[in-house]
C-alpha cells in the first residue's frame, strides 16, 4: 500500500516501469499493476 497511489505511479512511469494495469478504483482502493520484468506483476494500491 502506497501513501499516494498517484504519485508512486508517476515516479514508476518516468523510471521506465512498464504498467499493464492503469491505476483502476476498484471499490475501496485506486490499484495499478506492473510487470517486474521478471515475471511478477505487482500491484500498488491506495485507498481512496
Amino acid at each position: 500500500m502506497v501513501a499516494d497511489q498517484r504519485a508512486e505511479y508517476d515516479r514508476l512511469i518516468a523510471a521506465g516501469v512498464t504498467f499493464t494495469q492503469w491505476p483502476t478504483d476498484v471499490g475501496t482502493v485506486l490499484m495499478a499493476v506492473f510487470d517486474d520484468k521478471s515475471g511478477n506483476l505487482i500491484q500498488i494500491l491506495s485507498q481512496k
